[in-house]
């Protein structure tokens, strides 16, 4: 068969506590996920360690770099990214603004990305990629200044800001995104990416009509757990998933496979 479409199905927060964990896990063996970015300071980040390094030969491994939601940094005196009354990263909604302004501090933004890469590549992680919780890389002045730690570790596949979107995106996210793409020069993107909204149910078989030819990645946050992890996680480990792939002329692939 003649596949026009390549899809990478990422799961992010891989590491995020035991349950999500192993929902990836599940949905990596069932043939429906082929690559995960590892959370670093979470309850399951060595198990999310310890099956990246053994399953590097299948599947793509990154980092899902976090400077959010009050989370502790891994290295010390990161000013610019942290609450100074909380010494922990600030919330999302504050961080992106901090972000937009171009009110992170490269050297801080570099040295974060680095200690956080140290740790997952220490437990034998092969970072084939990077993305970041809440995506905050897209942003300009935090691509821009992560491009230059990212050489030192011959790193260059990133995720794409979005620009495939499902019904009821905002105009404002779509703005910013394509704004922020030109950023992302020198880097190895997939052609496009987009996130699960608004669909109930079998959303990946509606999800497959909005993919274009070429290479697209989706990323999806399995858990059982939790009731909207769940959701995302059902139609991934439905029977008909692989049918659905074939009828629709996409092969997955993983991030190995780009650039």
């Amino acid at each position: 068969m003649n596949y026009s479409k390549q899809l990478i199905i990422n799961a992010d927060d891989f590491g995020w506590d035991e349950d999500s964990c192993q929902a990836t896990i599940d949905c990596m063996e069932a043939g429906a996920i082929t690559s995960a970015t590892i959370m670093t300071g979470r309850p399951a980040t060595h198990m999310a360690c310890a099956y990246a390094a053994a399953n590097a030969h299948r599947f793509s491994f990154g980092l899902h770099f976090n400077i959010v939601d009050q989370h502790r940094p891994v290295s010390r005196n990161q000013i610019s990214l942290i609450d100074q009354s909380t010494q922990t990263f600030r919330r999302s909604g504050q961080q992106r603004k901090r972000a937009m302004l171009w009110q992170l501090a490269p050297l801080d933004l570099q040295t974060e990305l680095l200690a956080q890469l140290d740790i997952i590549q220490a437990k034998g992680v092969k970072v084939s990629h990077i993305d970041s919780h809440g995506h905050l890389h897209k942003f300009p002045g935090v691509i821009t200044a992560l491009k230059k730690a990212l050489q030192q570790r011959n790193i260059h596949r990133v995720r794409r800001p979005q620009n495939l979107y499902g019904p009821g995106s905002r105009m404002s996210t779509k703005v910013i995104n394509r704004l922020s793409t030109p950023f992302f020069n020198a880097l190895t993107l997939t052609d496009h990416f987009l996130t699960i909204s608004n669909y109930e149910g079998q959303w990946f078989k509606h999800l497959l009509t909005l993919l274009p030819p070429g290479t697209t990645e989706l990323a999806v946050h399995p858990g059982y757990g939790e009731s909207w992890r769940h959701d995302e996680t059902r139609p991934l480990l439905d029977q008909r998933f692989a049918s659905l792939l074939t009828d629709s002329h996409t092969r997955l692939i993983n991030f190995n496979h780009i650039g």
